[in-house]
């Protein structure tokens, strides 16, 4: 992301963001939480860092000097906790051009919510944003932007996506209107698809087969009593146990509701 900040109006600009997402997903609830681990980078010009120097065109600085000057007030807005990473010296990088341009990245872990769309359960896809602006500079002060080709991912073999795959990742750039002003809101989305073997083979395939064991009935001669008894008790409870071990599995899996609770009072 990169700023230039001129006469009261800084322009920020998203340079780079690698990421990995971890969603936990121990329950079909509408609402999850998912970490993402990524290199945050962002970019701007503060013309009163200028400097004149032809041998050193860059300055690379370390930690110490980040709090010395000026940065966005960025925040990531539905987060629910963020940790930056400090082991074993803090994860930042900051340099400073001659012209006054300055590049700051950041590591940070960040949890953050996605509400899910179950309509579509267990073929469903989502959409799992990840939300930043800044804090209380409006549009007319700050504006972000995004550079070409700006969000990228680590190697996909590391996720932890056992019940999904990432169908890749999309970035817009929106205007967040608040009673405080306007403000302009990054949206990087992570394109999820749900896996359908799990649920094919514990729900789609028992099923099918007891429907295909029932049909067995029909070959068996209509005068063999005792044989189409047998088959039909077996079938019958092979079928209770299936619906009984598919119900048990989707009721440990659904969303849990909130119960009302009606407190009586004289």
């Amino acid at each position: 992301m990169s700023v230039i900040l001129n006469q009261g109006l800084c322009q920020v600009v998203c340079t780079e963001s690698r990421s990995s997402l971890v969603p936990n997903l121990n329950s079909l609830n509408p609402i999850i939480e998912y970490q993402i681990d990524i290199i945050f980078a962002q970019t701007w010009v503060d013309t009163r860092l200028r400097y004149n120097s032809s041998s050193m065109r860059i300055l690379t600085l370390n930690s110490n000097m980040v709090g010395l000057i000026w940065l966005p007030d960025t925040i990531f807005r539905n987060s629910k906790n963020a940790d930056s990473h400090w082991i074993t010296t803090p994860n930042q990088l900051l340099r400073i051009w001659n012209n006054g341009k300055i590049l700051y990245t950041l590591r940070m872990t960040i949890n953050a919510e996605c509400q899910l769309q179950l309509h579509n359960f267990p073929m469903d896809e989502h959409s799992c944003p990840l939300e930043f602006s800044s804090y209380g500079y409006p549009r007319d002060e700050i504006v972000y932007k995004w550079k070409r080709n700006s969000v990228e991912t680590s190697d996909q073999k590391y996720w932890r996506l056992y019940q999904f795959d990432f169908m890749g990742l999309r970035n817009t750039t929106d205007v967040l209107r608040t009673t405080a002003g306007d403000y302009v809101l990054m949206t990087v989305y992570f394109d999820l698809s749900r896996r359908m073997g799990y649920f094919t083979i514990q729900t789609y395939i028992p099923c099918i087969l007891t429907v295909v064991l029932s049909w067995v009935s029909f070959w068996i001669k209509s005068d063999a009593t005792p044989a189409r008894t047998t088959l039909g008790r077996k079938l019958y409870f092979q079928t209770l146990e299936v619906v009984v071990t598919s119900d048990t599995k989707i009721y440990a899996l659904k969303p849990k509701k909130k119960k009302n609770i009606n407190t009586l009072t004289r």
